[in-house]
């Protein structure tokens, strides 16, 4: 099998992240999060992603201000 055959090229685009446009809302606030063992982890928006909020935090939900409230967890 030749591995120089185009087919077996990897893609290779560039970007300039200066002009590109976000996909997820800033901040903390409007997002559906979901704890996912160590992180916080939104299903809103178009791009998943998350935040890191550690070992010693549960996920309750949104507070009246809707945004993520916690319990600490002591071990």
């Amino acid at each position: 099998m030749d591995m120089s055959t185009p087919e077996n090229e990897a893609l290779h685009l560039e970007i300039d992240r200066d002009t590109l446009t976000s996909q997820v809302k800033e901040g903390l606030y409007g997002h559906q999060w979901i704890q996912r063992g160590v992180y916080l982890v939104c299903r809103s928006c178009p791009i998943e992603h998350s935040i890191y909020i550690g070992v010693n935090r549960l996920y309750l939900g949104p507070n009246k201000k809707g945004l993520p409230k916690f319990k600490r967890i002591d071990q």
